[in-house]
């Protein structure tokens, strides 16, 4: 993992996405045996959280990225995240090059590192020889691995590989449903308001127009009780043709008034009922 490019000019870069720059590399400075170190602990951050680095500050611009990645912004770490795990992380992505580790201190560390995730991983097989021109590509190999009672080998690694990553397609596509049942959801909510606000409406409406009706109804009944006292008039016929609730409105003829006037009502009154 150690770069090609040691003592180039970052400036001479040709990548384009700062998710795993160092910020000296982002600043244009020569690349460093360190600067290999700063990825290391953003890959340890993705293999912890099985998410996209940064990828919680919704950046738009890679631009924005670099200035907060020079800034000293980094991914956030978990409080589930094990302190040993989450140490060596930040020591890799510490934005003073002099504080980073260096590959050998790292592969030193691991053995602590794994211990504490996997409690069942024995690893009375592996070494941590960090490789060098010495170090041949079968000696220092473990034989395999054991993990709960199974045995890996390296061959088994492609497949490994492929079962996390569509660990991380489900977990994905969860996230995506939940979304999605999140939008219908509120959706679901925003029609039943809106049901239930036009209910209310109709109900208000109907109430109104009942109080309308026995107004009316009232008014009728006052008329005809007018011109059955004033006229000595039978209109029992007619007045069957309204309800049998009795009004609560009083006649205005009952009032003292002149002979003048209650003439008046009742001719108003009478041509009411005739014209109807």
């Amino acid at each position: 993992m150690y770069s090609p490019c040691k003592g180039v000019k970052a400036k001479e870069r040709e990548v384009v996405n700062p998710t795993w720059l160092s910020p000296e590399v982002i600043k244009g400075e020569n690349y460093q045996t360190a600067s290999d170190v700063y990825p290391f602990g953003i890959i340890l951050w993705e293999l912890y959280t099985c998410e996209h680095p940064f990828g919680e500050f919704n950046y738009q611009f890679h631009s924005e990225l670099e200035e907060n990645i020079v800034g000293g912004q980094r991914p956030t770490i978990g409080n589930d995240c094990p302190s040993i795990y989450s140490k060596l992380m930040m020591d890799c992505w510490d934005g003073d090059i002099s504080k980073r580790p260096t590959y050998e201190s790292i592969i030193r560390t691991f053995p602590d590192v794994i211990e504490q995730l996997c409690p069942n991983l024995k690893l009375t097989e592996i070494t941590c020889t960090p490789l060098n021109e010495n170090t041949t590509e079968e000696t220092d190999r473990p034989e395999s691995i054991d993990v709960d009672g199974v045995d890996y080998t390296i061959h088994d690694i492609p497949d490994i590989v492929t079962k996390f990553q569509r660990i991380r397609e489900t977990i994905q596509n969860l996230k995506d449903l939940k979304r999605e049942f999140d939008k219908r959801e509120k959706d679901f909510r925003q029609r039943e308001e809106i049901f239930e606000q036009r209910m209310k409406e109709k109900e208000e409406n109907i109430e109104e127009r009942e109080k309308n009706v026995q107004i009316v109804e009232d008014r009728l009944r006052d008329m005809l009780r007018i011109l059955k006292v004033q006229k000595n008039i039978d209109l029992n016929s007619l007045s069957t043709l309204l309800p049998s609730t009795p009004s609560t409105v009083e006649s205005e003829t009952e009032k003292s008034e002149t002979p003048g006037e209650e003439s008046d009502v009742s001719s108003v009154g009478y041509q009411s009922i005739i014209k109807l």
